[in-house]
């Protein structure tokens, strides 16, 4: 913990859920992530990020209702492959905690949107290193399946 700024930079890698430590994360450790997350510059302090955490029943209900609705929609005959669906549910039954990244535009336009997603993605970037400097794993996707 606490590397050099360098270091943490430089060992930051995705690690895919497989690989991702069971072990329930601590409320306090999310906050902290949480919390880097929003010192991520951002014009106008627009503050275009939404985060939603997601664990235990939580996260397993978000698994189901998901699941749910892409069984739905390969049964209404919409071209979806069933294993990535199923694989998708599995990771995140499987890692100890799913947060949700949401981009919310400011209502006032007051900054051209690519530097809002670039704004959230930043904040992303804070969480990894923060992750990383907890020696914790972290893996970022939006599966092209997802109605979001």
């Amino acid at each position: 913990m606490n590397k050099n700024i360098s270091d943490v930079i430089k060992s930051r890698r995705a690690t895919p859920p497989k690989f991702l430590s069971k072990k329930e994360v601590s409320k306090v450790v999310i906050q902290r992530i949480l919390e880097n997350a929003n010192w991520a510059p951002n014009h106008k302090n627009t503050e275009p990020w939404r985060f939603k955490v997601y664990t235990g029943k939580s996260k397993q209900k978000l698994s189901n209702e998901i699941y749910s609705l892409l069984i739905n929609k390969i049964e209404s005959g919409e071209s979806l492959n069933s294993q990535k669906v199923d694989k998708f549910k599995s990771s995140i039954e499987s890692v100890p905690v799913a947060i949700a990244i949401i981009f919310e535009r400011d209502a006032a336009e007051r900054v051209p949107e690519w530097q809002e997603i670039a704004a959230v993605s930043m904040a992303v970037q804070n969480m990894w290193l923060t992750a990383t400097d907890l020696d914790l794993g972290a893996f970022w996707a939006t599966p092209e399946f997802l109605p979001f």
